[in-house]
């Protein structure tokens, strides 16, 4: 009966992001533009095209709850990153030690003390760009350009990487989570074979 209610109100939330709210203009009857992500769906208002990659895709509503959208444009930089080099660990299983043949239980093997020197790393790093992630005016970007690759390029070929890097880490973030979703049953069900 609780999977039931559960299901059900999941269902109302998912269905509930996609409905949209009429809105009032206050003497006329404004049409508001429409996402180009989802054509049936107002686009927010703050969404209006002019970020890199900006299609009016917000079903959760972030864009009207946060003020300042660098923030959230560095937030999704940052996450595309770590999701893109996730992938990379996941295809390609870095061998430090010796492995088990299953990217998550190798986390798990490798024991305390190398993960929490790993989130040691991770957090010198945050701490290092804090300001720059929260007050920046140009989301994700750290003037980190280690190789060269935007010296000599137009502003046109600079924001064509940007949005290609925007769109890899999406796709990495899709991806990651299909491969781990993919991981566990397949995790559980060697376990099982094994127990027989």
């Amino acid at each position: 009966m609780r999977a039931t209610i559960l299901a059900f109100l999941l269902l109302v939330a998912v269905v509930s992001a996609f409905v949209t709210v009429s809105k009032v203009a206050s003497s006329s009857s404004a049409l508001l533009a429409k996402s180009k992500a989802l054509p049936f769906v107002e686009a927010p208002a703050k969404l209006d095209g002019s970020m890199i990659g900006d299609n009016g895709f917000d079903p959760l509503g972030f864009t009207d709850t946060l003020k300042d959208l660098n923030y959230v444009r560095a937030a999704e930089i940052k996450h595309g990153r770590v999701a893109m080099l996730a992938v990379v660990g996941f295809v390609v299983p870095f061998h430090f030690m010796p492995s088990t043949g299953n990217p998550l239980s190798d986390v798990v093997a490798l024991g305390y003390g190398p993960n929490l020197q790993i989130l040691f790393a991770i957090g010198c790093i945050e701490l290092a760009t804090w300001k720059q992630t929260f007050s920046g005016s140009n989301g994700g970007d750290y003037n980190f350009d280690p190789m060269g690759q935007l010296k000599g390029k137009s502003a046109k070929d600079i924001d064509t990487l940007k949005l290609k890097e925007l769109k890899n880490g999406r796709l990495a973030m899709v991806g990651i989570m299909g491969m781990i979703i993919e991981e566990v049953p397949t995790q559980s069900n060697t376990q099982m074979q094994t127990n027989i």
